[in-house]
């Protein structure tokens, strides 16, 4: 009876690993259409979560003409307006944007990390 429980589980985990397989063959690269206040938000969200909640502010126009983003550390510089903490040597955090059937989603490249964005409206590149 456990031995048939286990079974069923891994079987179930196999089905699962290929529905998400197939799902990313549907994946286009894909820009945001009409944003709104909520969509844009809704990425702000998104990157700052994937960023381990660090605050980000995004260009009202981000996404909407490629399905690429790239998200650089905010330089901090003194008065006369030199660098003060130095040349940043981390390397600069991009995210894509991809159709996926009907939905809007936006991956972490640094981990593949996927985000549906539900309030957001997106067409495929062309």
């Amino acid at each position: 009876m456990a031995a048939m429980k286990i079974i069923n589980i891994v079987f179930f985990m196999g089905i699962l690993s290929a529905c998400n397989h197939v799902s990313v063959k549907n994946d286009v690269p894909a820009y945001v259409v009409n944003p709104t206040k909520e969509s844009r938000v809704e990425l702000e969200k998104a990157v700052s979560k994937a960023l381990n909640g660090i605050p980000v502010t995004l260009a009202d126009d981000a996404l909407t003409k490629d399905d690429r983003l790239i998200i650089e550390r905010k330089q901090h510089k003194d008065v006369q307006g030199n660098l003060i903490m130095g040349l940043e040597t981390k390397r600069p955090r991009q995210f894509r944007l991809v159709k996926n059937n009907n939905q809007c989603i936006l991956i972490d490249q640094a981990n593949g990390n996927r985000m549906e964005l539900s309030l957001t409206v997106c067409e495929a590149l062309k």
